[in-house]
């Protein structure tokens, strides 16, 4: 029985985070780039919207945070990075395979939940998108920084399919790296047409 309510909440939460997070957050952008083309008497009533669109996503924001338990990933971080790759292959017949240190211990479990949030969104938007056929995830330290890196070989995408995020396309990287912005990290991007994509998250050891 705890294992189906566990399940359950899992569901929710995936389902407020791809459903109703992203659709607040593509409001939000869309009245950013609005607001920017009314004339100046309108501005103050879109910038009013805009800050109703703000708490909602703090709260929506909230809910899945209280939905998403501790044992989200009971064996750590890694074990569930294991698991995204084991389910890539099983669900979505790509080849997925892992390269990963030991994250580090003082990361606390909010942190550790938005980096696997953050590798999941992102092999979801390869199942979408990339039409690849095999996915590396590595996870690894760099001076100061841990690096998760999500690489592809699938279509790619242009600079410009990047810099504008759209509900079909381009929108899913936006979305994670609102989510990392929480915990200090970062996304970076790097794709080329037909030369696959390579997403880095770049967090500084210090954080988390």
């Amino acid at each position: 029985v705890a294992e189906i309510k566990e399940a359950e909440r899992l569901k929710m939460a995936e389902h407020l985070h791809d459903e109703f997070g992203q659709s607040l957050l593509v409001a939000k952008m869309r009245l950013g780039m609005l607001s920017s083309e009314l004339p100046e008497q309108y501005v103050g009533s879109v910038d009013g919207v805009t800050e109703i669109i703000s708490d909602l996503i703090r709260r929506t924001r909230a809910s899945i945070e209280d939905l998403y338990s501790s044992s989200h990933c009971p064996a750590g971080l890694t074990a569930g990075l294991v698991s995204l790759a084991r389910e890539m292959q099983t669900k979505h017949g790509v080849v997925c395979s892992t390269n990963l240190d030991s994250m580090p211990d003082q990361w606390r479990d909010e942190a550790k939940q938005v980096l696997y949030r953050a590798v999941r969104e992102l092999l979801c938007n390869v199942t979408k998108h990339a039409r690849a056929t095999q996915v590396k995830i590595s996870a690894f330290r760099k001076q100061s920084s841990f690096i998760i890196e999500v690489k592809d070989n699938g279509l790619g995408f242009s600079r410009d399919q990047a810099r504008v995020p759209s509900v079909t396309h381009g929108f899913g990287l936006w979305s994670v790296r609102a989510d990392l912005a929480t915990i200090g990290a970062e996304l970076h991007i790097f794709s080329r047409i037909g030369k696959g994509t390579k997403a880095t998250v770049v967090m500084a050891l210090t954080q988390g």
